[in-house]
């Protein structure tokens, strides 16, 4: 079944909220979802890489999945079929310039880590005109929220040409278990006291989407989805210990790994067992083995092509050939490697914060990620939407702090 509307009842509506606000601008409004007179399901789809397919489409609004967030680029290519509701459904969008959307929008994600007046009073504009219901503001580091709401204040009052509640009421933050400076770093201030942007929301009654839920962050900032547990597969591991012996074997015919040279140095050819010796794995992620495959590994075969080639003729023996060889066959087992890895990396993760042995992983990150205080729904791509929309069902964590470590 669809998912059904339920218009904010007194006291808690949007013009209650305003009124409230007007003569109090400190007074906690409407809780987000009820300001957006929307029932809201605690996962949204992220459009903002992919055309909405249809049937993907369908399937989430059926579930209750009515958040979807867009970009300027996807955006026009939303056709809602039937028998979907426009008013069922929450368009969000997120984009670096304030320019008129292509069609009317719910949510305005405007990117940016500095205010600015002029963007935030053409923001006012696209509120007051119905092209967009409210905004909010997308940023990867904690923002200052007390200086952006000083700015959308005298914005608003500058379209409205009276003290009126701006539309600045969202955020869209990263979140998830390695990613926690929006919900501990006291960026913002509320009543003369710090707090974080999270806590700052909560207080304001803003909305909070968070991205990166389902991922993890590694220290280099390289992000790895959240993964079940999965032993990699025979032969991929048989790839990659024939790719490690292949390198030894030449490293020891040259007596070293050579170098290329780049504008900042010298830098090292790619070696698995420089990762290996690092403790890293060679491909972090399914990303990441698949990046290495179709787009590092040809310039590192053109690089060994033209090393062979000055090679050979002063040492006819050195065994480059056998090694290309072993990549390009590890190549097909690259992705299988780094979906291996990030399982691991997750099994790692979770097993230090206490997590349920037999908890799904994926589900579990999103259910913490959605039951912090404030935050009103997660993204996932709509790649992996079969594995989330158990996540609809679920109820909040009891206690999700102790998996966000400050």
């Amino acid at each position: 079944m669809p998912v059904t509307i339920s218009p904010a009842s007194a006291p808690a509506t949007k013009l209650h909220a305003n009124a409230c606000w007007a003569n109090m601008p400190t007074l906690n409004p409407a809780a987000f979802r009820e300001v957006l007179g929307h029932t809201i399901g605690k996962v949204w789809l992220d459009f903002r890489t992919t055309t909405p397919r249809t049937d993907v489409l369908l399937t989430a609004w059926h579930h209750g999945i009515n958040g979807w967030l867009f970009s300027p680029r996807t955006l026009p290519a939303l056709d809602l079929p039937e028998p979907i509701d426009r008013n069922t459904i929450v368009i969000a969008l997120e984009s670096e310039t304030t320019n008129t959307p292509t069609q009317p929008v719910d949510i305005f994600f405007w990117r940016s880590n500095v205010p600015n007046l002029k963007a935030l009073t053409a923001l006012e504009h696209l509120a007051h005109n119905g092209t967009i219901t409210t905004y909010g503001l997308s940023a990867e580091a904690p923002p200052a929220l007390h200086q952006w709401l000083a700015m959308a204040e005298d914005a608003s009052q500058a379209v409205h040409g009276r003290r009126k509640r701006p539309g600045l009421r969202a955020l869209l933050a990263p979140l998830n278990v390695t990613e926690t400076a929006w919900l501990h770093q006291s960026t913002s201030i509320n009543h003369e006291e710090p707090v974080s942007p999270l806590e700052f929301a909560a207080r304001l009654g803003w909305g909070v989407v968070a991205t990166h839920a389902t991922s993890l962050r590694r220290a280099d900032g390289l992000h790895i989805p959240v993964t079940n547990p999965i032993a990699p597969p025979p032969a991929a591991l048989q790839a990659l210990e024939n790719a490690v012996h292949a390198e030894q074997a030449l490293n020891q015919a040259l007596g070293g790994w050579p170098t290329t040279n780049t504008p900042s140095g010298g830098q090292q050819l790619f070696s698995l067992l420089a990762h290996l010796a690092a403790a890293e794995a060679p491909f972090a992620s399914p990303a990441t083995g698949l990046a290495w495959a179709t787009t590092l590994l040809p310039d590192i075969l053109l690089t060994w092509g033209q090393l062979a080639a000055r090679h050979d003729k002063g040492h006819p023996t050195a065994p480059i050939a056998p090694y290309i060889e072993a990549l390009q066959r590890l190549a097909f087992h690259a992705q299988a490697l780094g979906q291996a890895s990030a399982a691991a990396a997750t099994q790692r993760l979770f097993a230090a914060a206490g997590a349920p042995k037999t908890a799904d992983f994926r589900g579990f990150s999103l259910q913490l990620a959605t039951s912090l205080p404030g935050v009103a729904g997660a993204l996932v791509t709509p790649q992996n939407l079969p594995l989330h929309l158990s996540a609809m069902q679920q109820a909040d964590h009891p206690d999700p702090a102790p998996y966000f470590p400050a």
